[in-house]
């Protein structure tokens, strides 16, 4: 496919090469008999702030012409690398490059020009800078916590060290300081995203579960409070030996697992609030190994038919990279292919897995409540 006009040579662009030419033939729309207009990239950095080295990658952008709007988003996601997520809607196109910088596409067909506006997130620090230095402390904590939104990166540690935060404060104010964390959200995302960014509701559904939990499995969100095989016999958590684990690696709905209003007026309605702190009595790697056992009951139960195949590698493989992420040894996030997929398969492999297990084991590791960590004697 032809994409662009350009004197440059050798531009790699999405498994095209331009080839070295001054004048390349203009592709005609169909049933017109003038040739289709070129498109061209303008590159801004968001007022006030830095572009964190990203202005430079995409500068070259600026000097070559394209067939189409979309050959500019090609070149722009190929020019940053990696990407956290992409979402579009009636705001333009966002490309998220790491967890703090964003960057906006807006096209103009007046102009003929797409604008690339590099965008820093604020901090929680940034955004809580009002608040008392403990509520900072606490929605730190809550805005390092799992999401259901990345289920691959879940960490059961950081889910308790929230929980307990928060439960600490007591039910009215816990519940209040997570409205305001839900506020923050908003503030973060204004003129950043496609609608409302469901990050923090995605963060804020794990914890309601946990701090409105007195027995193993809790009132799990469900699609929209209704009956399923997997809320209803296993939960989205599973809390084994006191280490939550997600069940899932995401919805296959869009949106939200139920809307966070419903959901909080259900649990305060027939949930309870802890009685406790969550305080995991022993090893995350023989939970581990104990909630694959829960899964292995529950396929039994829920699906006879295909007991094994609800019970995946990919699942299993999930539970042990939990564990893992739990003695603060993160193995990459595997994501959906390639290198960091095959060093997750295997440290997560039978005989690997079964190696750490005894490992930690034989040396005793525990949750200490001081330092809200799995800790060595």
């Amino acid at each position: 496919m032809h994409v662009f006009q350009s004197i440059m040579t050798g531009v790699v662009l999405c498994g095209v090469t331009a080839a070295c030419a001054t004048s390349p033939a203009v592709e005609k729309r169909a049933g017109a008999g003038e040739p289709a207009p070129f498109w061209r990239v303008e590159v801004k950095v968001r007022e006030g702030q830095t572009d964190d080295g990203y202005r430079g990658l995409l500068a070259w952008l600026e000097r070559v012409s394209f067939d189409a709007p979309e050959d500019i988003t090609s070149a722009v996601e190929a020019a940053v690398g990696p990407r956290e997520f992409m979402s579009w809607g009636f705001g333009g196109h966002f490309i998220g490059v790491s967890k703090s910088t964003r960057i906006k596409l807006e096209s103009d067909e007046l102009r003929h020009v797409v604008t690339a506006t590099i965008m820093q997130l604020p901090t929680i620090d940034e955004l809580a800078k009002d608040m008392s230095e403990a509520d900072r402390a606490v929605l730190k904590l809550v805005d390092a916590s799992p999401s259901f939104h990345e289920p691959y990166s879940w960490n059961p540690a950081a889910l308790i060290r929230a929980t307990n935060a928060l439960w600490r404060l007591g039910k009215k104010r816990a519940l209040k300081l997570l409205d305001e964390y839900l506020k923050l959200g908003t503030i973060k995302y204004e003129g950043a995203s496609s609608g409302a960014d469901e990050e923090f509701e995605y963060r804020a559904f794990p914890l309601l579960t946990t701090l409105f939990s007195g027995d193993l499995l809790g009132i799990g969100p469900g699609l929209g409070g209704t009956s399923s095989a997997l809320c209803d016999s296993f939960g989205p958590i599973c809390t084994v030996d006191g280490v939550p684990f997600v069940t899932h690696l995401g919805y296959t709905l869009l949106g939200m697992p139920e809307l966070l209003p419903m959901y909080v007026e259900r649990i305060q309605k027939d949930g309870r609030w802890r009685e406790a702190e969550m305080a995991p009595a022993g090893s995350p790697l023989a939970a581990a190994v104990l909630v694959e056992e829960r899964h292995r009951e529950a396929g039994k139960k829920d699906h006879p038919d295909d007991a094994y195949g609800w019970m995946s590698g990919r699942i299993i493989m999930s539970y042990r990279l939990q564990a893992l992420r739990c003695l603060d040894q993160d193995p990459l996030d595997p994501g959906w292919g390639g290198s960091q997929w095959r060093t997750c398969e295997w440290i997560a492999a039978d005989a690997q897995f079964t190696a750490l297990r005894k490992h930690y084991d034989d040396l005793g590791i525990k949750w200490d409540l001081d330092t809200a960590k799995f800790v060595i004697p």
